[in-house]
């Protein structure tokens, strides 16, 4: 706190001596805060570039754990508690269309008789 109120009066006198100056610089000792500034420690906002770094990687990492730990969740699943897969169900046994020049042959010939 002292160091604080040292550097005002040091600001003080410096604006006192450069009166001649058109600007001034007013300081009010409300704005002054006193104690450490956390705000953004308070929001999750990154001071650095540093920081964001870190964040997206811890993020990135997270996320890869969270898909590999979902991974390994659905094969204990499947191979040790011998639970079917999901509910999806697949359809083999239907048969491709037949190409149109086969159609049309077999409507002539029934045509014919």
């Amino acid at each position: 706190m002292r160091a604080i109120e040292k550097q005002l009066d040091g600001l003080r006198e410096w604006l006192g001596a450069a009166q001649d100056n058109v600007f001034h610089f007013v300081l009010g000792d409300e704005i002054v805060t006193k104690e450490r500034q956390t705000g953004l420690d308070k929001l999750g906002i990154a001071k650095t570039a540093r920081e964001e770094k870190i964040r997206e990687r811890d993020l990135k990492l997270k996320m890869q754990q969270q898909a590999e730990h979902e991974r390994m969740t659905a094969l204990y699943r499947k191979h040790v508690l011998k639970e079917p897969d999901s509910g999806l169900v697949r359809i083999n046994g239907i048969a491709p269309a037949a190409p149109v020049k086969e159609r049309q042959e077999e409507t002539a010939g029934a045509l014919g008789d």
